[in-house]
């Protein structure tokens, strides 16, 4: 029954793939190893999503890189093809022999075609196919004291713990504990987590018993490490609820009961790296920042600061190097020296959110505030031709009309910007100074922060806070949300740039003076949206109802945890809302009443869930749309 359902969510999804939200490929993950000459091999997953008619392609492969070779190579396909075959590969964990990065054991699920779905990968180096049953192997984890030892997690029917005497060639089972982790001093020592516990066996699983509990209604996963002196242990721990929450805890004593303790909060994720040829040092990067401790995580200091967020570290062992991970750079830090080792080229997609062609216009309704006192003003900016300035560079010059409704006065200005197609920045010419400076970088990331100004002449730290879908002009836009501090007690400007549209809102402050403007119409390669009239006075004119129901795709998708999902009624409807999973179970009722006619946007929260297919459907009258979405942690 199982194997016709995926096949029938084949033809659901072969119907409604031409509405999926295409992803452009950035690093996903930074890990690493020391091979048997002392080199740095760099393991970096690239994550992208590619949609079309028919086609879903979802891939997270896992690279293998040479630092000193400079040699890059596939490690290990990891992809989802929703498509006629429905093959997959999923890589969970990896292990190498010899401190050789070509002597590995792999594991995962592994699935070709609609009635061979979730069958386990596990492969050596020189064997595929060790464990072929249904479902997936989740950890995978070699023995540093007998090479010969391995154990596995199976996830199949219920969850069991595999050992191998024979480098994986052979299993016998040994209990249902799930391990995630393996010492590297103590191969009858195992970790897991379960809930809100984390949980040990020193016997190889036979018996176990929680060391760490966290007394909340919530679920936890651990990431181990394990200090030079074979005592401590460190834990980047993430908290599942309405909201995340990442720890680092550390325990003093082989991570027993009653020795952990949390040295570290933070509301972004945690990555750790230790390094193994000295005792104490840990660094852990969060956010945009690195920090280091040399006392076994007791105190840290700040070791490195990006202008992005992180996604993966690497410590080399007894040396000064470390390599970090933002999106799309992978960097090689060396004392004072920062040097890049890897980059992807720009998603083509974020120069739509700044539109700089000639002959777009923008029409802005807009509010300026002072104490007792507000005029209300319509400004059009409209890019005129391109010019030449006296640093070599073509600049869109961009004409600015501004009239105040109350006094019907009319002024008229002229700025210069340019965009770097090679890296997404965004810089304006200033005429009297005869100079440009950088106003922007379209290629920035959600939390990150970037030291430019759109809006003043003083660059300062503007960060990246949101983003989501949002109705501009009548039409569903992705929506990303700026703030730019311009000075120390807090006020600046906070604007938004919406795809295919540009700059869409602006509110600029300074102590009791505001000035706001809130886009009411455009023209874009010709197109006008909203209403393009300056007619001093003017008031906005209502927005007609959708011509028909519509249930748009989620964005962001992939997504983790939060996502958005739209939809449109001509008329009022009673509706209903529902999130299912891949075997027809309601995960949730997002929403369930009347409504009226209009355009309706939900965030859908999937903290506490696990990664995998989802579906949600949309009923209103005799209308009924389902579509899919992809979490991925």
């Amino acid at each position: 029954m199982k194997k016709w359902y995926h096949l029938l969510c084949l033809l659901i999804l072969s119907s409604f793939a031409s509405y999926g939200q295409n992803v452009y490929q950035h690093f996903s993950e930074l890990n690493g190893m020391e091979d048997y000459n002392a080199n740095t091999n760099l393991l970096y997953r690239i994550n992208l999503h590619q949609y079309s008619n028919y086609y879903d392609h979802l891939d997270n492969s896992i690279y293998l890189l040479n630092v000193k070779a400079n040699s890059d190579s596939l490690f290990q396909s990891d992809f989802n093809d929703f498509n006629l075959t429905l093959s997959s590969r999923s890589v969970a964990g990896y292990d190498f022999w010899d401190k050789d990065p070509h002597k590995f054991i792999v594991c995962g699920a592994d699935g070709s075609g609609p009635l061979d779905l979730n069958f386990t990968l596990l492969d050596r180096f020189d064997k595929s196919n060790l464990f072929n049953q249904w479902g997936w192997v989740q950890f995978i984890g070699i023995s540093r004291q007998n090479d010969s030892l391995v154990y596995c997690t199976y996830s199949g029917y219920g969850l069991q713990l595999f050992k191998s005497t024979t480098g994986g060639m052979t299993w016998d089972t040994v209990s249902n504990f799930e391990a995630n982790s393996l010492s590297p001093y103590n191969d009858k020592v195992l970790f897991t987590t379960s809930d809100n516990k984390l949980i040990k066996t020193t016997d190889g699983g036979l018996t176990q018993s929680v060391v760490d509990s966290i007394l909340l209604n919530a679920n936890r996963s651990d990431q181990l490490f394990y200090d030079k002196d074979s005592n401590y242990i460190y834990s980047a721990v993430t908290i599942y609820l309405d909201n995340r929450v990442y720890k680092l805890s550390v325990s003093n004593h082989k991570g027993d009961a009653n020795t952990w303790q949390v040295k570290f909060t933070s509301p972004s994720q945690i990555y750790l790296s230790v390094d193994n040829a000295v005792t104490g040092s840990i660094y852990l990067a969060t956010g945009r920042y690195i920090y280091h401790s040399t006392d076994f995580g007791n105190t840290f200091s700040l070791f490195q600061t990006f202008d992005r967020k992180l996604v993966g570290m690497y410590k080399k062992p007894g040396s000064s190097k470390l390599y970090a991970a933002t999106y799309n750079t992978i960097y090689e830090l060396d004392g004072p020296d920062i040097n890049i080792i890897k980059k992807i080229p720009l998603d083509k997609e974020i120069f739509k959110y700044d539109p700089l062609d000639i002959g777009n216009k923008w029409v802005y309704k807009g509010t300026f505030f002072v104490p007792e006192d507000q005029h209300s003003f319509v400004q059009t900016n409209e890019v005129i031709k391109d010019t030449v300035m006296a640093n070599q560079q073509s600049y869109k010059l961009i004409q600015s009309i501004r009239i105040d409704n109350s006094t019907s006065y009319i002024q008229l200005g002229y700025f210069y910007e340019r965009i770097d197609s090679l890296t997404g920045k965004v810089y304006a010419w200033e005429k009297f100074s005869g100079t440009e400076h950088q106003i922007d970088d379209l290629s920035s990331t959600l939390g990150d922060s970037i030291n430019v100004s759109r809006f003043g002449l003083v660059n300062g730290p503007t960060s990246f806070d949101s983003l989501y879908f949002k109705n501009v002009l009548g039409m569903s836009k992705e929506y990303h949300v700026f703030h730019s501090l311009t000075n120390p007690l807090g006020y600046g400007d906070r604007y938004s740039l919406s795809k295919d549209l540009g700059l869409t809102y602006r509110l600029s402050s300074d102590d009791q003076i505001f000035n706001e403007f809130v886009i009411k119409g455009a023209v874009i390669k010709g197109i006008v949206y909203g209403d393009t009239s300056t007619i001093v006075g003017i008031t906005d004119k209502t927005l007609t109802p959708p011509k028909e129901y519509v249930l748009s795709q989620n964005y962001p998708n992939p997504f983790n945890p939060n996502t958005v999902i739209s939809y449109s009624l001509p008329s009022a409807s009673n509706i209903i809302l529902i999130v299912y999973n891949t075997i027809g179970q309601t995960v949730k009722v997002l929403q369930n009443g009347f409504r009226n006619a209009g355009n309706y946007s939900v965030t859908f929260n999937a903290s506490g869930l696990p990664s995998g297919i989802y579906f949600y459907k949309l009923e209103a009258g005799q209308f009924s749309k389902v579509k899919k979405m992809i979490l991925i942690k």
